[in-house]
């Protein structure tokens, strides 16, 4: 590009970073992620990892000609990159500059994350690092947004998704009822007793807690699915555990830290390199 003369055309060409900064919003902590030299991606992993990640691309124009993409979501970015390759076009992979703690790009990640993130597991790949000095005048603008996400979130059907991780149906779809607020102030039982349940749960004087609540309104809302459900010849599973704390739930997904393995990782990993051994107690 540098050598480019005014009204000339570059050819196809494109460059995908091998490496960047990972920036979790709710504990403000970063990482550095060099996808060729990280021992936890899994090897059959590594290929789409490198070339995917669609804001690590940079390509020319006439590349993107040679070939177009659609304006839709993709499942995975890595096959535009794929299809240049696959045309003869060079893909350069470009790493960060040498020197120290210098920042370039940095991919957030937080409790409402629609992509899962460089994580493996319960750890986020990567190493953690101080904040490069790059991103500094950045970060009051990270607080806010943090700060947004942390407000009541009553009525985001977002939530709603992870009610029931078994089946890909969404909150509100045909058949599943009326949504119901799910987090902030609890509507679902107030003023009714329950046989075998929290007696007055959610009423005005009660010692019922919040968690309580949440948990007893699922569970209404999973039997009125299931019973409306089971009237169309069709079963699903009531949940062992809270929707938030599933292992696919980005919610769940929010406390991973940087080299730290958790409870879904098997030890002895013959991809683990240092700080990747099995959980002590």
């Amino acid at each position: 590009a540098g050598n480019a003369e005014p009204g000339r055309r570059l050819g196809p060409v494109a460059a995908k970073l091998a490496e960047w900064h990972l920036l979790d919003i709710p504990t403000e902590e970063f990482g550095r992620l060099n996808i060729l030299t990280d021992t936890s991606i899994p090897p059959r992993s590594r290929r789409s990892w490198l070339y995917g990640w669609g804001f690590s691309y940079f390509f020319s124009r006439t590349a993107w000609e040679l070939a177009p993409f659609p304006d839709v979501e993709f499942a995975e970015d890595s096959g535009f990159m794929e299809g240049l390759m696959a045309k003869g076009v060079k893909v350069e992979l470009v790493r960060l500059p040498s020197e120290k703690n210098a920042g370039l790009v940095a991919h957030s990640h937080h409790a409402s994350s629609t992509s899962g993130g460089e994580i493996q597991g319960r750890r986020r790949c990567g190493d953690k690092v101080m904040m490069p000095p790059a991103f500094v005048d950045i970060m009051s603008t990270v607080k806010s947004v943090h700060h947004q996400e942390r407000l009541p979130a009553a009525g985001r059907q977002e939530f709603a998704r992870f009610l029931n991780p078994m089946t890909k149906h969404k909150f509100g779809a045909p058949g599943s009822g009326a949504p119901k607020q799910f987090m902030g102030k609890w509507t679902g039982l107030q003023g009714r007793s329950m046989k075998g349940g929290i007696a007055g749960a959610g009423m005005p004087g009660t010692l019922a807690s919040r968690q309580q609540q949440q948990q007893q309104q699922l569970l209404e809302l999973q039997q009125q699915r299931q019973a409306q459900q089971g009237q169309r010849g069709q079963r699903f599973p009531l949940h062992s555990q809270p929707p938030f704390e599933h292992h696919m739930s980005p919610q769940a997904k929010k406390n991973a830290q940087f080299g730290r393995p958790g409870r879904y990782e098997v030890g002895g990993n013959p991809l683990g390199g240092p700080g990747f051994q099995k959980e002590k107690k």
